[in-house]
């Protein structure tokens, strides 16, 4: 009993000393970190939030560099700045020298020389032009949190903890610094790969930003989607703003913080190839011929041609060619209202696309089978007038479709997540198309579209060296200023014709005519487009 009672007091002493050991080791520890606090001088030069990539894993944010100086309080030091700040500058870094202590000073260059100057390289979130500003968003006032766009769908992805870019400085037991000692730079965080893969092409994007600032449009957008995928390539929308400077855009008139390119609009007759391929997928012949006179009556409604002496007697592809409203009047009233609005919801009318959380493509407005309700509404609809809206997303989608053999996919926006070490994790799965119509009555509208660039009123989309296909808008909208009523005109289309690659859809509000507003956007992005792809050949 005795023995037992001893080895029981030899375990209980030998826990106690083993937790005293642990409890030292942890004071110890503590002690050594608040140790080196007190032993050093730390500025936080900035803090990482993770990086926006387009589909080759090009940065969209965090691209820019800036360059901050950490300056010892020496006169050396305050010596060496003078030439890269200004007076008031130069006057607060005094200041702040007399109290001892490091400052930090945004430069604009990393080659000063000096030993008591260390100049760290650091990240500028928006460039100075920033890309694709109305997808990305912007951060709230704090510039810490994502509030609009893809900045506030990902928010809590792109906030990284330990991801400060620090530089210490050693310090004496006074907290002097100590002198010949040089600052240690701690980034390892602050340089993460972290961030999400757009669908977006860097280059694209540039491009059509590019060709929207010097076009003749200052309110409207341009969508580009690759026609197999759905995947978006560019998305442009102006005018544009910069998300470090918000208040100058708030109280604009021309509302730059909206995204054009996810906004519903009168679309007028770039949605004719739906009534066309709703009227071939009822076993009504191409070859149906219409004589326009320059109006047509619809119930107690004149509808007018823009030829106002009328066209003569026309086919289908003519028809398209030279965007005849009476023909496509006549066209339509030949359908059940059912099977018109069956064709627009199969290639996405009147449905909203998630592209991100809290990031909707708006569904715009389809109208109901029943409120095709008289001649009059379903002459409206078969030009794209009356209460139907959409957005050029959705325009994109519909040419897309048809270039795609029918195909329709559904726009995609993000590639995936991107991890610390660069590797793509959640990858998007492009899934099969739906066959919104048959391969045979897409090759027809094909064939339409192609005849409008080559003969008709798309002439001007034609790129150089290249083919493509098309068709042109001139959208009645409803309001005036004054006695002139506001149009919205389109171009919407893909190339190459034989091939289609990319469908691209330009919008430009209170236009005046698709062929002159929209058109030439389409040719120079187009044979941009082309370009890029030739350079990347070669350099394969």
């Amino acid at each position: 009993m005795a023995k037992r009672v001893v080895a029981i007091f030899f375990m209980l002493m030998l826990s106690l000393g083993l937790l005293f050991v642990r409890i030292l080791s942890i004071s110890q520890s503590d002690y050594a970190q608040a140790a080196a606090r007190n032993n050093t001088r730390t500025i936080t030069v900035g803090t990482a939030r993770g990086t926006f990539y387009d589909c080759n894993g090009l940065p969209l944010v965090n691209s820019t560099k800036r360059y901050v100086a950490l300056l010892k309080p020496t006169p050396e030091a305050l010596s060496a700045i003078e030439p890269y700040v200004s007076d008031e500058e130069l006057s607060s870094i005094r200041e702040k020298m007399s109290e001892g202590y490091p400052v930090s000073v945004d430069v604009d260059t990393d080659a000063i020389d000096c030993p008591d100057i260390t100049v760290v390289t650091a990240k500028e979130r928006y460039a100075d032009s920033p890309l694709a500003v109305h997808l990305i968003g912007h951060l709230d006032s704090t510039g810490e949190k994502g509030e609009t766009g893809l900045e506030k769908s990902f928010d809590s992805w792109l906030q990284m903890k330990d991801s400060d870019l620090r530089v210490s400085f050693s310090v004496d037991a006074h907290g002097r610094l100590l002198s010949g000692e040089q600052p240690k730079i701690e980034r390892a965080g602050y340089d993460s790969a972290k961030g999400v893969r757009l669908t977006i092409d860097r280059r694209i994007q540039e491009l059509t930003e590019e060709s929207l600032s010097h076009s003749a449009i200052e309110r409207g957008a341009v969508v580009v989607l690759e026609t197999a995928t759905g995947k978006i390539r560019a998305m442009a929308s102006c005018p544009t703003f910069h998300p470090n400077d918000l208040a100058k855009s708030l109280n604009d008139a021309d509302s730059p913080l909206i995204n054009r390119a996810l906004t519903p609009y009168a679309v007028g007759s770039i949605f004719k190839p739906v009534i066309a391929a709703a009227a071939l997928e009822a076993g009504i012949s191409a070859d149906l011929t219409y004589t326009c006179t320059g109006a047509i009556t619809q119930g107690k409604t004149v509808f007018h041609c823009h030829e106002l002496g009328g066209h003569g007697t026309i086919d289908m592809e003519e028809a398209i060619e030279v965007s005849c409203n009476p023909y496509f009047i006549n066209l339509a009233s030949k359908l059940e209202p059912a099977q018109l609005i069956e064709m627009a919801d199969r290639l996405g009318f009147g449905t909203s696309t998630t592209l991100a959380d809290n990031l909707t493509a708006p569904a715009g407005t389809l109208p109901k089978v029943e409120e095709l309700n008289s001649p009059a509404a379903v002459a409206n609809f078969a030009f794209g007038q009356g209460i139907l809206l959409a957005t050029p997303l959705q325009l994109a989608s519909l040419y897309a479709c048809i270039a795609n053999d029918g195909g329709y996919q559904k726009p995609v926006l993000v590639e995936g997540l991107v991890d610390d070490n660069g590797n793509l994790l959640d990858k998007t799965e492009i899934q099969p198309p739906l066959q919104a119509m048959s391969e045979s009555t897409a090759h027809s509208i094909q064939r339409f579209l192609t005849q409008t660039v080559e003969e008709g009123s798309g002439k001007h989309a034609k790129p150089d060296g290249g083919t493509a296909a098309g068709k042109t808008a001139t959208a009645q909208t409803g309001w005036y200023d004054g006695e002139r009523e506001i149009l919205h005109t389109w171009f919407a289309g893909y190339f190459p014709a034989d091939q289609p690659e990319y469908a691209i859809v330009v919008l430009k509000e209170d236009g005046s005519s698709g062929a002159t507003d929209g058109a030439p956007v389409f040719k120079e992005i187009a044979e941009g487009i082309s370009r890029i792809k030739s350079e990347t050949n070669t350099n394969r």
